[in-house]
């Protein structure tokens, strides 16, 4: 049975068998310590080591899923073909999905709010 060791404050730690090592791994390990096997000749990462990799705790992150079974993600209305949200453009057919907010439009909504703003403040006696 091969012995392992880790460097902790510059210190190397062990032996200690394969599952000493899978305690170590949950409880005091973490992926960026260096570990060595009796016969290795350099220390490597437990993340990058092959035996003591798999022993790592896998950090799993649930998914949230935008779109459950009963709400369907968007679909182009002409190829019928699924598209992103926030697209503008279907990604297989061209078709224009959403009004595209150019500049000159912003501009335009802007300079129309200010004549609005201008016309009522007239309109208001002083």
């Amino acid at each position: 049975m091969a012995n392992y060791y880790y460097a902790k404050d510059d210190k190397t730690q062990g032996p200690f068998s394969l599952p000493d090592m899978e305690v170590l791994c949950r409880t005091q390990l973490k992926p960026d310590t260096m570990v060595i096997r009796d016969g290795e000749q350099e220390w490597s990462k437990c993340s990058e080591h092959p035996e003591i990799s798999g022993l790592m705790p896998k950090l799993e992150i649930p998914l949230l899923n935008l779109y459950p079974e009963s709400d369907a993600s968007p679909c182009c209305p002409e190829c019928k073909k699924k598209v992103a949200p926030d697209a503008l453009r279907c990604p297989s057919c061209g078709k224009q999905l959403a009004e595209e907010q150019t500049v000159v439009g912003i501009v335009a909504a802007i300079v129309l709010a200010l004549i609005i703003c201008a016309v009522a403040w007239s309109l208001i006696p002083h």
